[in-house]
């Protein structure tokens, strides 16, 4: 574990491809520090994985969870539109992850969710492994952003 200084608030945001372990570390985070944690798959969708919210909708309940607490941890796979939040964070981690143990752990979820009442499809598994293999290339500049600032930490 990556040992991580805090100054006086604890506004963390973690981000990595999918299977990269964002959840397990947020988790980790928050129980630890006692810190509210906002995971990306709540604010992405209504009824997890099958019913997308409205990017407005997206962005209000980042910006409500962000306000109405001082110190948080959000998961997240990408930058993008949400840069403006991953600046307020004081600490940011990036999931390095090998692409192979991303695609193992995606798969393990999928076959684990295939039972439920969730429906999800081998297209959808291909397309979680294409994104986690072009991840790096789609988000060099996300990537770059974020080292840049001194309370970053790349996690392999």
């Amino acid at each position: 574990m990556v040992l991580i200084s805090w100054s006086s608030s604890m506004k963390i945001r973690i981000f990595g491809a999918p299977g990269s372990g964002k959840t397990t570390k947020a988790l980790q985070l928050a129980k630890e520090y006692n810190t509210p944690i906002l995971h990306i798959d709540d604010v992405r969708y209504r009824i997890k994985y099958t019913h997308k919210r409205p990017k407005e909708e997206r962005h209000k309940i980042i910006e409500e969870f962000i306000t109405t607490h001082d110190d948080w941890v959000i998961e997240w796979t990408a930058l993008g539109s949400y840069l403006p939040y991953m600046r307020q964070a004081d600490q940011v981690i990036y999931q390095n992850v090998n692409f192979f143990i991303c695609v193992w752990r995606i798969i393990r979820r999928y076959s684990a969710l295939y039972t439920s009442t969730t429906p999800h499809t081998i297209k959808g598994i291909l397309f979680l492994m294409r994104y986690v293999y072009d991840y790096s290339s789609f988000r060099k500049e996300d990537i770059a952003t974020v080292s840049k600032r001194p309370t970053y930490r790349k996690i392999t």
